[in-house]
C-alpha cells in the first residue's frame, strides 16, 4: 500500500458552536480544536490478475521469500512482525521478515508448508502487526494555493512540531504531546498548557488510543489513534497586523504530517504521510468568513479609569473599563441567554524582535488573553485571570434590543504584561469580539471577528515637562524648517497627564484653622469645587482634602506628603481651544491663615490660540519636521531612554480614529554617549524624489549642535505626499464612510473626504515614547490639518493643465474647449472634453492659473502618473523650484536651463508654467494618463491676502492619440 497512514477525520471546532466542519472554517484571532484521527495500515494485498509468489526460488537465496509484482514491501521492513491471511479460507500465519531484496521481495522467517514452491496466490494479504508507539504531529495554515510547509509564519525558522514518545493505540486515555523546536510559535502560558472552550487547563495538544485490530478479521492490522489540538488562526504576518495575502480568495487551510514511529529512539523505520488536500476558508477582521462583508458593527466604544473618560487602556497597574456596543440591525440575532461572543486581547509589536526566537511562548509574546460569555449573563473574567499574565476580567454583556448588545469589561494587567508591554514602542493592543448568530448551524454560520480597537496605550506621564517637542512644517518650495514652513502653536492632548505642586511647608498657623483656595487651568471644560471644614493641624486639613478631591470627578489623583509638606495634583489636559478653571476650595472657620506658596506649577498641553493652520492639497509635498529635547535639569542622575518616535496621519472624531500613515523609527537600542543617546537613523521613502533632498527620508537624528545648557536636542523628519488615490483601497476607515456609489466603498486612499463627514477630523500626531529609570513616559504633539479638493481656491478664476504640439505651440491637443482664455496673445481652448499626448514625440504641457490679484513668489510643480495606477509611488513630477529626480518623465522648455525645471512667466494676473513630457521616458503599452499642477505662493504679503495655495486639476484624463 503506497500510503501507511490513513486519515479516517479531520473535525474543527470553534468555540461558539458545538457543531464541526471537515474544513478550516473560522476567522483570524478565532480559537479553534482540531480533532485529528488516523490509521497506520501497513500491507500489501494481491489479486487475481496480481498474484503473490509464495516460497519463491527463482533468483532467491534461501528459503521463505515472497515476489509481489506491485512492489508493495516499501513500508516492509527487516524485523517486522507480518500476519499472512489467506482470504480465500481465512487461514492466518504470523512470520518474521529476516531480508529484504527490494520493494517487491520479502524473506519471512520460515516457509509456507502449506503449498509447493513458486505457488501463485492472488486473494491474501500481507500487514506489519509491529506496535506503534510513537508518534510525531506536525501543522500549519498556509493559503489553499500554497506550497506545503510546516515552518512557523512567526518565527520563520522552525517546525511546528508535537511528539508522543510513547503511546500504544489501545491506550484510549488521553496523554499530552510534547512541543519541539523554538518556543516562538507555540501557544499557552504554563509549559504546554492552554484553556479548552470551558476554560478549563489542558494540554495544547493530546493524543488518544482509538483501538487496535489485530488484522485477523479482514487481513489488515491497524493502529488509530486521534489528536486533539487546540490553536489559533493567527493573523499571518503578525508584525504592526499587516493585513494578510490570505484576504478574501487566497484563504488559509490546516495541514498536518503524521510521522508514526516502532519506538520514539528509534530513527529508521519511520511512516509518514501528509494530508493537504482540504480547502479552507478564514476571513480577516471585520468579514463573516472570506466574504469581505458582515452586518455586525462596533460602535460608542469608551475607556474609563478611575471615573475619568480616557482615550485608551492606560499602561499601569490601574483598572480601565470599556464599552462598546455590538450592531446587527440586518438579522437581529442577538438573544438574552443564547448569544455567545468571544473577547480577545493581544499585544501588537512594533518589531519582529518581540516575537522571533527570543525563547517565549507565543501567548507571552503577543499577550493572548480572551473570556468567553453569553449575553445577559454574571460577569467572567479572563483565561488568564488570577495569573502572571492577567489582562481581562469582570466581562459582561447586556442585551439592549434583538439588534443591539453593550458589553462591559475591564483591563487590569498584571506587572508581567506591563513589562512586556514596557519593552514595545509605542506600546499597542488590539482588543477584537467573536460573535454569531446562535441559531445557525456551523457551516453557514456568520461568524466573525470584529476589530474593536487597536491604539497605542494612555501613558500616565509623571514627568510631563522632561521632553518638549515641537513641530514645524514645510512644503514644496521649502527646504529648511529653522527659516520656513508653518509652526503651529502647542495643541493640547488628552494623553498627557497635567501636574502641579503646592508647597505648604511655609506654614506656622499650628492648630488653627484655615482657608485654602488653589485655581489651575487644566482645559477640562468646567470647573468643581470641593469644601471641607473644622480640620485644627495641617496634615489633618490636607488629608481631608486629598480624601475630597479623590473622590470627585475630573481629578487623576491627589496626594499630600506630610514630610515633604507637598500637594500633589494630577490631571489629564483637555483639547479644547479655551481653558476653565478648576478650582479647589477648602474653608474652615476660625483664625490663623496660612502661607502657602506654589512651588511649581506646571502643566503639558495646552493650546496656542495664535497656531497657523495647516492647509494641505491633493498631490501635495510635506514634512513635519519636529524638534524636541530632553531637560535633563533636575535629571541628571535619571536615566532617560528614548524608546520610540512616531509620526502619523489619523482621522479622528472623538473616541474614534483610524491611520491613513504612519513611521516609526525604533531607537532604544542606540548607545549613549555621555547622558544621552546618539543615533541618525535614516529610511528613504520609495517617492520619486530626488536623493539627498528632505522630501525623500524619514530622519530621526541627536541634534549635538542645537543643545545648549542641559537641554539635549533631537529632530525628526517625516515625509509624505497627500494622498489622492481613490482607486486604492484604504484598510481600518471607519463605516461611517461606507459608500457604495465611491470606489472601495469608500475605504479608499482619497483623504480629502475623511474631513468631509460631520465630526471628523484630520491630524498629524508626533508620539515619542521614552522612559525614566524604567518608568514609561510619553509625549505627543497633535496637529489639526484641514485638507482641500483640486481646483478649491476661490481666488483664482481659472485652473487649467493643458497639452500642446511640441512644434506649433499654438495647437492644443484636445477636443471640445468651449470657453476661450487668452494670455500674452495667445489663446487656450478651456473646458475641454479630452486631452491628448503623442508617443513618437515630445509634447508641451502647460499649466495656467489666473487670480483676481497679482501672484507673487510663486512656485510650479507638474505631476504625471497612470491613470488610476500611479498613485504616491508612480507619479513623476516637475517643479519650476527644484531638481527632478533622475527618472522624471518631463523635461524643460528650455534646454539652456541649468538645472532644467519648469519655466515660468507671468502674464499680469496670469502665470504660465510649462516644459515637455519626454515621449522617450514613458513606459511602454500605457493609453491613460492624469496631469495635475499646483501652484504655491510662499512669503511676502500676498501669503496673507491669498490665505490658502492653490492646487489644480482633479484628474485630467489624457490620452493617448
Amino acid at each position: 500500500m503506497a500510503n501507511p497512514i490513513r486519515l479516517l477525520s479531520q473535525n474543527f471546532y470553534k468555540e461558539l458552536s458545538a457543531a464541526s466542519v471537515s474544513w478550516l472554517l473560522g476567522n483570524v484571532g478565532d480559537k479553534i480544536r482540531v480533532e485529528t484521527s488516523i490509521s497506520i495500515e501497513i500491507y500489501a494485498v494481491g489479486s487475481s490478475d496480481q498474484m503473490f509468489t509464495l516460497n519463491a526460488t527463482d533468483g532467491y537465496i534461501g528459503t521463505g521469500w515472497v515476489f509481489d509484482p506491485q512492489g508493495q514491501f516499501a513500508n516492509f521492513n527487516i524485523g517486522d512482525t507480518v500476519l499472512f491471511r489467506n482470504q480465500t479460507d481465512g487461514s492466518v500465519y504470523t512470520f518474521t521478515i529476516i531480508d529484504k531484496k527490494d520493494n517487491s521481495s520479502i524473506q519471512l522467517s520460515a516457509k509456507f508448508t502449506t503449498v509447493g514452491d513458486n505457488y501463485q496466490l492472488g486473494n491474501a494479504t500481507f500487514t506489519v502487526t509491529t506496535p506503534i508507539t510513537s508518534l510525531r504531529y506536525r501543522y500549519n495554515t498556509i493559503t489553499n494555493t500554497g506550497s506545503d510547509t510546516f515552518i512557523s509564519a512567526i518565527d520563520g525558522i522552525s517546525e511546528q512540531l508535537f511528539i508522543s514518545k510513547s503511546k500504544a493505540a489501545s491506550d484510549t486515555s488521553l496523554s499530552a504531546m510534547e512541543p519541539q523546536n523554538a518556543l516562538t510559535w507555540q501557544e499557552g502560558l504554563a509549559g504546554s498548557l492552554t484553556t479548552d472552550f470551558s476554560g478549563s487547563s489542558v494540554p495544547v495538544c493530546q493524543i488518544q488510543g482509538i483501538q487496535i485490530d489485530d488484522g485477523t478479521t479482514d487481513g489488515v492490522y491497524k493502529s488509530q489513534f486521534k489528536i486533539v489540538h487546540y490553536t489559533r488562526i493567527s493573523p499571518y504576518l503578525l508584525y504592526l497586523m499587516t493585513i494578510p495575502p490570505f484576504k478574501d480568495s487566497n484563504c488559509l487551510k490546516f495541514i498536518t504530517q503524521v510521522d508514526a514511529l516502532y519506538y520514539y529512539t528509534d530513527p529508521n523505520f519511520v511512516r509518514s504521510q501528509i494530508f493537504d488536500s482540504i480547502l479552507g476558508n478564514v476571513g480577516w477582521y471585520n468579514e463573516n468568513f472570506a466574504t469581505g462583508k458582515t452586518n455586525y458593527s462596533i460602535a460608542n466604544l469608551a475607556y474609563s479609569n478611575g471615573g475619568n473618560a480616557v482615550d485608551s487602556i492606560q499602561l499601569d497597574a490601574s483598572e480601565t473599563t470599556v464599552t462598546f456596543d455590538i450592531y446587527n440591525t440586518v438579522n437581529t440575532p442577538f438573544s438574552s441567554g443564547n448569544t455567545k461572543f468571544v473577547l480577545g486581547f493581544f499585544k501588537v509589536p512594533t518589531d519582529v524582535a518581540e516575537y522571533q526566537n527570543n525563547g517565549q511562548l507565543l501567548d507571552i509574546n503577543f499577550l493572548f488573553d480572551r473570556a468567553k460569555q453569553t449575553v445577559g449573563s454574571g460577569a467572567v473574567n479572563g483565561d488568564n485571570y488570577g495569573g502572571t499574565y492577567q489582562v481581562l476580567k469582570g466581562i459582561s454583556a447586556a442585551f439592549v434590543s434583538s439588534s443591539r448588545i453593550t458589553v462591559t469589561a475591564k483591563i487590569d494587567m498584571a506587572a508581567a504584561v506591563l513589562t512586556a508591554f514596557d519593552k514595545s514602542s509605542p506600546p499597542q493592543y488590539l482588543l477584537f469580539v467573536s460573535v454569531q448568530d446562535h441559531t445557525k448551524a456551523t457551516n453557514a454560520s456568520d461568524l466573525v471577528t470584529l476589530e474593536v480597537d487597536k491604539e497605542p496605550f494612555t501613558i500616565v506621564t509623571s514627568d510631563p515637562t522632561m521632553i518638549v517637542p515641537s513641530n514645524t512644517f514645510i512644503r514644496h518650495p521649502e527646504v529648511n524648517p529653522a527659516t520656513e514652513g508653518i509652526t503651529p502653536g502647542a495643541i493640547a492632548t488628552p494623553e498627557v497627564l497635567a501636574t502641579i505642586d503646592y508647597d505648604a511647608s511655609a506654614w506656622t498657623g499650628g492648630s488653627a484653622t484655615f482657608n485654602l483656595q488653589l485655581n489651575f487651568n487644566f482645559l477640562l471644560g468646567g470647573s468643581n469645587t470641593w469644601t471641607a471644614a473644622g480640620q485644627s493641624s495641617i496634615n489633618a486639613a490636607m488629608t481631608a482634602l486629598v480624601s475630597a478631591i479623590n473622590a470627585a470627578t475630573g481629578i487623576t489623583s491627589v496626594t499630600w506628603n506630610n514630610t515633604t509638606k507637598i500637594l500633589h495634583i494630577v490631571a489629564p489636559v483637555g483639547s479644547g481651544a479655551t481653558g476653565n478653571t478648576y478650582t479647589i476650595s477648602f474653608s474652615a472657620s476660625g483664625g490663623g491663615a496660612p502661607s502657602i506658596t506654589p512651588s511649581s506649577g506646571s502643566f503639558s498641553g495646552g493650546v496656542d490660540p495664535t497656531y497657523q493652520q495647516l492647509d494641505v492639497f491633493p498631490e501635495d509635498e510635506l514634512v513635519a519636521c519636529s524638534e524636541f529635547y530632553i531637560d535633563r535639569t533636575g535629571r541628571t542622575s535619571n536615566e532617560i531612554i528614548l524608546q520610540s518616535i512616531n509620526g502619523r496621519i489619523v482621522a479622528k472624531n472623538g473616541a474614534k480614529e483610524f491611520e491613513l500613515d504612519q513611521y516609526i523609527m525604533q531607537l532604544s537600542s542606540f548607545p549613549f554617549v555621555g547622558d544621552s543617546q546618539q543615533f541618525d537613523a535614516q529610511v528613504a521613502r520609495a517617492f520619486h524624489i530626488p536623493v539627498g533632498t528632505i522630501r525623500k527620508y524619514i530622519e530621526v537624528k541627536r541634534r549635538n549642535d542645537l543643545d545648549s545648557g542641559n537641554k539635549r536636542y533631537f529632530s525628526a523628519n517625516y515625509p509624505l505626499l497627500w494622498r489622492w488615490e481613490y482607486w486604492t483601497a484604504a484598510l481600518g476607515v471607519d463605516a461611517a464612510f461606507f459608500d457604495t456609489t465611491k470606489p472601495n466603498n469608500g475605504f479608499n486612499e482619497w483623504w480629502y473626504q475623511y474631513a468631509q463627514v460631520s465630526g471628523w477630523s484630520l491630524n498629524y500626531e508626533l508620539n515619542i515614547s521614552a522612559t525614566k529609570d524604567g518608568t514609561p513616559q510619553a509625549y505627543q504633539l497633535v496637529q489639526p490639518i484641514l485638507p482641500h479638493d483640486y481646483r478649491s481656491n476661490s481666488a483664482y478664476v481659472l485652473k487649467e493643465v493643458v497639452t500642446f504640439d511640441n512644434i506649433d505651440h499654438t495647437k492644443q491637443l484636445c477636443t471640445g474647449g468651449n470657453t476661450d482664455v487668452t494670455i500674452n496673445s495667445q489663446v487656450y481652448h478651456t473646458k475641454f472634453d479630452k486631452q491628448f499626448l503623442y508617443t513618437d514625440r515630445d509634447t508641451l504641457v502647460r499649466a495656467i492659473f489666473t487670480k483676481n490679484s497679482t501672484p507673487a513668489n510663486v512656485t510650479v510643480v507638474i505631476g504625471m502618473e497612470i491613470w488610476e495606477q500611479g498613485g504616491i509611488y508612480g507619479k513623476r513630477r516637475f517643479s519650476s523650484k527644484w531638481q527632478a529626480d533622475s527618472d522624471t518623465w518631463f523635461k524643460s522648455s528650455d534646454p539652456t536651463g541649468t538645472p532644467l525645471k519648469v519655466v515660468v512667466n507671468a502674464y499680469g494676473n496670469s502665470i504660465v508654467a510649462e516644459c515637455y513630457i519626454d515621449y522617450t521616458k514613458l513606459p511602454a503599452n500605457i493609453q491613460s494618463y492624469k496631469l495635475s499642477a499646483r501652484i504655491y505662493e510662499i512669503g511676502g504679503v500676498l501669503e496673507t491676502d491669498d490665505g490658502v495655495p492653490i492646487t489644480t486639476d482633479d484628474g485630467v484624463q489624457i490620452e493617448v492619440d
